[in-house]
């Protein structure tokens, strides 16, 4: 084989192994690109995102080990925790995996759901065993229980006022947090409320903006940053959606890691966020940046 015929060889050689490398070449590209539309790293967060479930007995909030959980709309609360809180035994089959819940002399079986090793139970076994009355405010995941009976049973407004910890931030906080989470994002999903409230609190620890909460929401150093300052609508009265996704936010429940600009495509009147800031993610009717 003459010199030519040898290159020409190789040369078909590399064509087929190009030919065949192209589309691994192209996944791995893909995989290191990340998401169409979304930056490498980063994920949309979940738009379906609820409220931490929350329990409330006798006018105080209360935090079990396992949160009560929501199964098919219907809550599912530790029954060993409650229980035991009300002074019960609680004994455990493991071949039927079911409980016997004794107190003075009465004592109920039940099953249930194992979350982490921990019998879940609905609010009507509750009823039963210890006479405590139950309200479920699914729109806010907050479960109430009194053994007040139906008089000791507070509102939801007055459930939710009590959901704050105020563990690292204060009731001014809150308030202005909550309220332009709701000027922002009313008619938004929880996990939509919940990302805009991490935005003012992500500016709030970074370096360049304001260090409060409401030093970050009316900061005009290059302009309004937040229209509702300027057009009335951050003196709204918050939703409780938006309330709890203040809530949450504040205390540590971050859904728009690094996330320090969002705006609406649709209402922008300016462009600048998509020109120069990278892009994050998309959640309901905003766009997101860093």
């Amino acid at each position: 084989m003459d010199y030519f015929s040898c290159i020409t060889n190789l040369f078909q050689e590399l064509v087929s192994i190009l030919r065949y490398l192209k589309p691994l070449i192209f996944a791995a590209a893909v995989m290191l690109a990340g998401s169409p539309g979304v930056a490498a790293g980063a994920s949309a967060p979940d738009e379906n995102l609820r409220p931490d479930v929350r329990l409330i007995i006798d006018g105080r909030l209360t935090s079990p080990p396992i949160r009560p959980i929501i199964v098919n709309d219907s809550p599912y609360l530790p029954l060993r925790y409650i229980s035991e809180k009300r002074g019960a035994k609680v004994g455990w089959d493991t071949r039927s995996k079911t409980a016997a819940v004794s107190l003075g002399g009465k004592e109920l079986d039940t099953g249930g759901i194992l979350v982490d090793g921990v019998l879940m139970v609905g609010p009507d076994f509750f009823r039963r065993m210890f006479s405590l009355e139950t309200a479920f405010y699914g729109e806010y995941d907050i479960i109430v229980m009194s053994s007040n009976g139906k008089a000791g049973i507070m509102s939801a407004d007055d459930a939710l006022k009590l959901t704050p910890t105020y563990n690292g931030y204060s009731r001014d906080d809150l308030n202005w947090l909550s309220k332009i989470v709701e000027a922002e994002a009313s008619g938004e999903k929880f996990a939509s409320r919940l990302a805009v409230a991490n935005v003012i609190i992500n500016r709030k620890n970074a370096d360049g903006f304001p260090s409060t909460i409401k030093g970050v929401i009316f900061d005009r150093s290059c302009g309004v940053q937040f229209t509702p300052t300027s057009n009335g609508a951050i003196y709204n009265t918050p939703s409780g959606e938006s309330y709890l996704a203040a809530v949450e936010a504040l205390e540590g429940k971050n859904n728009a890691v690094g996330a320090l600009f969002f705006y609406n495509p649709k209402y922008a009147t300016s462009n600048w966020i998509s020109r120069h800031r990278k892009y994050a993610f998309t959640l309901g009717g905003h766009e997101y940046r860093y």
